[in-house]
């Protein structure tokens, strides 16, 4: 009876951890595909460039992911021996790869026309989605940051209030989106450039609200 209600309390302290993380996660992907779906109000030609440039951006990132989620389990691991000054060391080597994959993978942001036409898309849609991806090139490094105080918190069972951050960042950039996609409200009419920076300062806003939060329970 022992043993059950033990394997009982694990299964359900890890559903509680894992739970934030996969939301958290979808979310932050659910931000581009809202700016898929508002843009595809906006034009076909927006939508089919935001969808490649959003992919595009997304491959990157997943690659660049690698370095914030393997911070975890060596956070853990130092967390475990009460090594404080080896959990700062690791996650500052986190946020330096984070920084350095970032500085490399603009080159390619910026020169992605000529990338997406080497693969046979026409000269137009790969100009309209070099403008999408110049953009939110740069919300590469605020989003791998953000990965990598998530996985430092998980480490430490402290992943709800990145949840919160996350979910918060989703809906923000939807009025965001409908002000710079649109021209709405006086804003300017920037359709597939609008998305792309509502995104980006969405990214960078969840990425200090994140290491705030961080820098507070350290």
């Amino acid at each position: 009876m022992i043993r059950v209600s033990t394997k009982k309390a694990r299964i359900s302290s890890l559903l509680g951890l894992s739970f934030p993380l996969i939301a958290g996660y979808l979310l932050h992907i659910l931000i581009g595909i809202t700016d898929t779906i508002m843009v595809g109000w906006y034009s076909v030609e927006a939508l089919a460039a935001v969808v490649l440039g959003h992919t595009f951006f997304i491959s990157f990132w997943a690659l660049g992911a690698g370095f914030g989620s393997a911070v975890m389990s060596l956070v853990a691991s130092s967390v475990s021996r009460n090594d404080s000054l080896q959990i700062r060391r690791t996650v500052r080597m986190g946020i330096w790869l984070s920084i350095l994959f970032s500085f490399f993978a603009f080159g390619f942001f910026w020169n992605s026309s000529s990338i997406l036409s080497a693969t046979g898309q026409s000269d137009k849609l790969s100009i309209l989605a070099q403008n999408y991806i110049r953009i939110i090139g740069i919300a590469l490094f605020p989003a791998l940051l953000l990965n990598t105080l998530r996985s430092y918190l998980a480490a430490q069972d402290l992943v709800g209030v990145i949840l919160g951050i996350t979910l918060f960042g989703f809906f923000l950039n939807i009025p965001i989106n409908y002000l710079l996609i649109f021209g709405n409200l006086g804003m300017p009419e920037l359709g597939v450039k609008g998305a792309a920076l509502s995104s980006l300062l969405i990214n960078i806003a969840m990425a200090l609200g994140s290491l705030v939060y961080a820098d507070y329970k350290s």
